[in-house]
């Protein structure tokens, strides 16, 4: 959207097949454009993206901290398993984190580069 208001531009690359943002222009309007697609697409989304898991975690890891108290208070067989189940979720939450991370280390270099 960026060139259409002349900020920034898009250049035909490789072999005139298709275009891409202008990462070779030093002047300040494409350089500005380049770090606002940095911030905006790739920073701003990673940011969210960690925080909202981050916030997974916690839940998760304090709700089973709160039901072993319980099981160990009550010591019913139906808490063990509910806290079973709890421990599920949170390989779950850890697995999402490690998808996130590589994805992360996966565009990262591509990213700080262009």
């Amino acid at each position: 959207v960026g060139p259409v208001f002349n900020w920034g531009a898009y250049v035909p690359e490789g072999i005139l097949t298709s275009c891409s943002f202008d990462y070779l222009s030093t002047d300040s309007s494409t350089r500005s454009f380049i770090l606002c697609m940095y911030f905006c697409g790739f920073m701003l989304p990673i940011i969210i993206i960690a925080f909202c898991y981050f916030n997974i975690v916690m839940s998760v890891s304090n709700h089973e901290k709160e039901m072993a108290a319980m099981a160990k208070r009550l010591n019913a067989k139906e808490l063990r398993k509910a806290q079973a189940g709890q421990s599920a979720e949170m390989k779950l939450a850890k697995i999402s984190m490690v998808i996130i991370t590589q994805f992360m280390l996966s565009w990262s270099p591509y990213a700080i580069i262009a």
